[in-house]
C-alpha cells in the first residue's frame, strides 16, 4: 500500500512538471493592398509627365473613354486606408496650378492627368438615350426641376459600387454644360446607358467619321464601326447611305464666260464637281473662253470662298469638265431656268 502511494506521487510529479501545450493563435492573413484602381478618362485631354518639382510637361494625348489605372500610395508600415497619388502643379506654358492624379496607361507608362478629366474607380459607359436626366440620388423623387439632360452618346465613367439596379452612378466632363461641365457621381436611369465595349468603340468611330472631311477616311471609319455590330448599327448604316448619296445634283444651263485666275496661275478642270473624290483632267489659264453647260444646285466652300460648281467646255481644246465658280468671270446666260 505504501508502495502504491509512492508510485502515484511520482507519476503526479511527472505530469505536473510537463509543460502545458498552449493552443496556437490563428495567423492573421493581411489582405494584399491594391496598387491601382481602374478609372476612366472623361474627355479628349492630355497626359502629363513631371518635368521638375511642381511643373508638368505635355507627354501624350488622352482619349475620352480610355481606361487607365489610378495609382495608389503604398504606405509603410501597412495602412488599410487607400490614398491616391495626387499632386498640385503648374502646366508648362500654361497659367494656374491644377490638381493631378498619377496614372498608368495601357502603354505601361506612368503619366499625370488633371482631376477634372478622370472618373476614379469607374468603368466606361455611354449614354444611349436622348432623355437621360440627372438625379442627385438613386431615387426618382430627387429630380431637380432645373436638372440637366446628358447629351446622347456622351462617354462617362460608371461607379458600379454606388449604382443600384435602377440607377447608374456616373461622373463625366460634359462640354455641353458650359457653366458646370463637371458631373460628379450623379445618377441616371440605368436603361439609358450602356457599358458594352462594342457600343463605346462603335460610337467613337462614328464621331471620328462625322468630324473627318476626307470622304475616303470617313467611309473607312464608318465601315469599321459597322463591323462591330453595336446597338448603333442603324445609325451607322444611315451615315453610310448618306455618304453614298450624290453630293451634288445639277441642272442644265447655257452660257458663256472666261476663266478668271491670277497672272501666271492655272485653273484646274475636274472630272466631277467637288474637290474630294475628283481628279484634275486639264488646266486652263486666265482669259480662256468657255461654254457653261451645267451648274450644281449645291454650293461648297473652296479656299475660303462659297460657290457652286460649273460644267464647262473649253473653246480652246474642246474638252469638258468642272470648274469652281470662283474661277469664272461673270457668265452671260443664253437661257436657263
Amino acid at each position: 500500500m505504501q508502495y502504491k502511494i509512492v508510485l502515484f506521487a511520482a507519476l503526479a510529479a511527472v505530469f505536473s512538471c510537463t509543460p502545458k501545450q498552449e493552443e496556437s493563435a490563428p495567423v492573421r492573413q493581411e489582405e494584399a493592398k491594391p496598387v491601382s484602381v481602374s478609372s476612366v478618362i472623361l474627355t479628349d485631354t492630355a497626359k502629363w509627365v513631371e518635368k521638375s518639382e511642381g511643373l508638368m510637361a505635355y507627354a501624350a494625348p488622352a482619349d475620352y473613354g480610355e481606361v487607365v489605372e489610378a495609382l495608389l500610395i503604398q504606405d509603410e508600415p501597412y495602412d488599410s486606408q487607400i490614398k491616391f497619388d495626387t499632386k498640385r502643379a503648374l502646366r508648362e506654358q500654361l497659367e494656374g496650378e491644377r490638381d493631378f492624379y498619377r496614372i498608368k496607361a495601357s502603354d505601361g507608362k506612368d503619366y499625370w492627368v488633371q482631376d477634372l478629366f478622370i472618373a476614379i474607380a469607374a468603368a466606361p459607359c455611354i449614354v444611349t438615350g436622348d432623355t437621360a436626366l440627372l438625379y442627385s440620388k438613386p431615387d426618382t423623387l430627387s429630380l431637380n426641376p432645373n436638372t440637366l439632360v446628358l447629351p446622347q452618346y456622351a462617354v462617362l465613367g460608371l461607379h458600379q459600387t454606388e449604382s443600384t439596379q435602377e440607377f447608374a452612378c456616373v461622373s463625366g466632363y460634359v462640354t455641353e454644360f458650359k457653366n458646370t461641365p463637371v458631373v460628379a457621381k450623379q445618377f441616371v436611369k440605368r436603361e439609358l446607358v450602356s457599358t458594352h465595349s462594342v457600343d463605346i468603340q462603335a460610337m467613337k468611330l462614328y464621331k471620328s467619321a462625322r468630324a473627318n472631311k476626307n470622304r475616303i477616311a470617313k467611309r473607312e471609319l464608318l465601315n469599321n464601326a459597322h463591323s462591330l455590330r453595336s446597338r448603333f448599327t442603324p445609325l451607322i448604316e444611315d451615315a453610310l447611305a448618306e455618304l453614298d448619296a450624290p453630293r451634288f445634283t445639277q441642272k442644265q444651263v447655257s452660257g458663256r464666260t472666261t476663266i478668271m485666275s491670277s497672272v501666271g496661275s492655272m485653273v484646274n478642270v475636274r472630272d466631277k464637281p467637288g474637290v474630294e473624290e475628283s481628279n484634275v483632267m486639264f488646266q486652263l489659264k486666265d482669259g480662256d473662253p468657255v461654254f457653261v453647260i451645267a451648274v450644281t444646285n449645291e454650293s461648297e466652300i473652296v479656299g475660303g470662298t462659297y460657290d457652286n460648281w460649273y460644267c464647262i467646255t473649253s473653246e480652246v481644246n474642246k474638252k469638258s469638265g468642272w470648274v469652281f465658280g470662283a474661277y469664272l468671270w461673270a457668265i452671260t446666260w443664253e437661257n436657263s431656268d
